[in-house]
C-alpha cells in the first residue's frame, strides 16, 4: 500500500488543508476510492445509484462535500458568486451537469442566460467613401481593457479595417454606433487582401497601435504592405497621432504578423519569419537590420508571449516553433500532428498556450510536454478558415465560433463545454464573435459581453 510523504505537523490552516488534499490525491488508485476517514480502499462500482455509497456518482458527491470548504469566492470584482459551503441541492446540480464543479455550473448558468440585447448599425464605408454594401466581417479581435474592437470587412469593393469603441454599447441609446466611437483605420481597393492584423498599446500612452498586413495581388505585380497605425483614444488628437503612421512594402507575400507594439514586430511568410524593430536611431524606413528565421512551411500564425522575450510561429504543416528574441535562435519545436495552426494564444502562466488548428482541432498545449497536447476542446468545427479565439483567464472561459456558425464556450482548465448557441436562422448567423468577462464599459464593473459582427451590424449579447 502507498504511504503519503507529506508532512502536516506545522503550518497555516490553509496550507495544512492543501497538503491534506495532496495526500489524498497521492493515495488514489485507478478503479478504487481511498476513504481518508477509514484509511482504507474501496472498489468503485459502475453506475449512478446515489443510494449505493460506492458508485461513481455517490463518491463524486462525497468528494464534493469534503472539498466544499476549500472553495473560495472568485477574486476581483467578478459578478460570479461562489458560496463557501454547498447545499445538497447544489451538489446534485453539479452531478446533473456531467460532473461540473460548482464554479462551472455557475458559469454555465451565467453564459446560458446571455441573450442578444441589441443590434447596432455601424454605417461602414469603402475606400471611395461610399456605403459598404453586402459586406462580411472576416476577422475580429478585442481589447477589453480599452473597450475596443478591431475588425476587417470585405465586399466586391475591397477591404476596410475598422476600429470600434464599445464603451457605450450597453447604454440605453438608439443605434447606430456614434461616429465618434468608430473610425476607419484604412481601406483597400479590389485586388488587395488583408492577411492579418494585431493590436497593441502602451499603458502610459493615450493611443493604440494597430499593425495590418495586406497582400496586393495584381496581374502585373504582387507585393505585401505592412501598415503601422497609431490610433488615439482621444478624438481631438486623432489627426495628430495619425501623422506618425508608418508603411512598409515587401516584394513577396506574407501571411501573418504579430508584435510587442510599438517596439518589436514579426511577419511570417513561406519558409521565413522576419523580426525587426523599426524604432531605432536610424531614420531609414527599411528593414536592412532585420533578423530572418528560416523554417519549412507557410507561417500561418504568429504570437509574442506577454514578456516579449519569445514568440510562437504556427505552420501550415501543424507545427509550432518557439523563437528567442534575444538570442535570435529557435528555442523549441512542437509537432501538433495536425494541419494549419491558424491562431495562437499564450496563457499568462507562460507555460501553456491555446492553439486553433484545421481538422477541427482546438488544443491546450503545455510547453513542458512538446510531444502531445494536454486538452482538446471538443465539438469545435473548423477545417479551412482563420478564426480568432477569445480567451478570458479571469473566469476560465475560452470562446470560439466554429465554421458551422455555432458559438461555443469551454472551461480553459478542464476542457468541458460550458455552453453553445446556434443562430436561429441563416439571416441571424454571425461572421465573427469576441467574448470577454472583463469589459469595463462606461467605467462600470467588469461585465461579460459577447460581440458578434454580422454584415454591417454589431450584435451585443449580455
Amino acid at each position: 500500500m502507498q504511504r503519503c510523504r507529506c508532512s502536516l505537523s506545522s503550518g497555516e490552516p490553509n496550507v495544512i488543508k492543501a497538503k491534506a488534499n495532496e495526500c489524498i490525491k497521492e493515495m488514489e488508485i485507478e478503479g478504487f476510492y481511498f476513504d481518508a476517514e477509514k484509511k482504507r480502499y474501496f472498489r468503485i462500482i459502475p453506475g449512478n445509484n446515489r443510494h449505493n455509497p460506492l458508485t461513481e456518482r455517490a463518491i463524486r458527491v462525497k468528494k464534493a462535500r469534503i472539498e466544499n470548504r476549500s472553495v473560495r469566492v472568485t477574486s476581483g470584482n467578478s459578478s460570479l458568486f461562489v458560496p463557501r459551503v454547498f447545499s445538497s441541492q447544489q451538489i446534485d446540480l453539479m452531478n446533473d451537469y456531467n460532473g461540473f464543479t460548482f464554479q462551472e455550473c455557475v458559469l454555465h448558468s451565467r453564459l446560458a442566460s446571455m441573450r442578444k440585447r441589441k443590434s447596432l448599425s455601424l454605417n461602414l464605408y469603402n475606400y471611395r467613401g461610399d456605403p459598404l454594401k453586402n459586406g462580411q466581417c472576416e476577422y475580429m479581435i478585442g481589447k477589453p481593457e480599452h473597450d475596443l474592437l478591431i475588425a476587417t470587412w470585405k465586399n466586391d469593393d475591397g477591404y476596410i479595417l475598422e476600429r470600434i469603441s464599445v464603451s457605450k454599447t450597453l447604454e440605453d441609446q438608439i443605434p447606430p454606433v456614434p461616429h465618434a466611437d468608430r473610425h476607419i483605420v484604412n481601406a483597400f481597393p479590389p485586388g488587395n487582401k488583408v492577411a492579418d492584423f494585431e493590436v497593441g498599446s502602451d499603458p502610459s500612452t493615450d493611443y493604440d497601435v494597430i499593425m495590418c498586413l495586406a497582400n496586393h495581388l495584381k496581374p502585373d505585380s504582387t507585393f505585401c504592405s505592412l501598415g503601422i497605425y497609431f490610433e488615439s483614444r482621444d478624438a481631438n488628437r486623432r489627426l495628430f497621432i495619425a501623422d506618425h503612421n508608418l508603411n512598409f512594402e515587401f516584394h513577396e507575400i506574407f501571411y501573418s504578423c504579430s508584435g510587442i507594439l510599438p517596439h518589436t514586430f514579426a511577419i511570417g511568410g513561406e519558409n521565413v519569419i522576419r523580426l525587426f524593430k523599426p524604432f531605432t536611431n536610424s531614420t531609414s524606413r527599411n528593414f536592412e537590420d532585420h533578423t530572418s528565421f528560416k523554417l519549412k512551411g507557410i507561417v500561418s500564425s504568429l504570437k509574442f508571449d506577454s514578456s516579449g522575450k519569445s514568440f510562437f510561429a504556427g505552420l501550415n504543416k501543424g507545427r509550432i516553433h518557439r523563437f528567442d528574441v534575444n538570442t535570435k535562435k529557435e528555442a523549441q519545436k512542437i509537432d501538433m500532428k495536425t494541419r494549419s495552426v491558424v491562431f495562437i494564444h499564450p496563457l499568462q502562466n507562460e507555460r501553456q498556450l491555446i492553439a486553433s488548428c484545421h481538422e477541427n482541432n482546438l488544443l491546450l498545449v503545455d510547453l513542458r510536454m512538446p510531444s502531445q497536447y494536454v486538452l482538446s476542446y471538443r465539438e469545435h468545427i473548423n477545417d479551412c478558415k482563420k478564426i480568432p479565439v477569445s480567451v478570458d483567464e479571469s473566469v476560465d472561459v475560452l470562446c470560439c465560433q466554429g465554421q458551422d456558425s455555432i458559438t461555443r464556450m469551454w472551461s480553459i482548465k478542464s476542457g468541458k463545454l460550458l455552453h453553445s448557441f446556434a443562430p436561429a436562422s441563416d439571416d441571424e448567423s454571425m461572421h465573427c464573435v469576441w467574448f470577454s468577462h472583463s469589459w469595463k464599459c462606461s467605467d462600470r464593473e467588469p461585465k461579460p459581453v459577447l460581440y458578434g459582427a454580422k454584415a454591417e451590424n454589431l450584435d451585443v449579447f449580455f
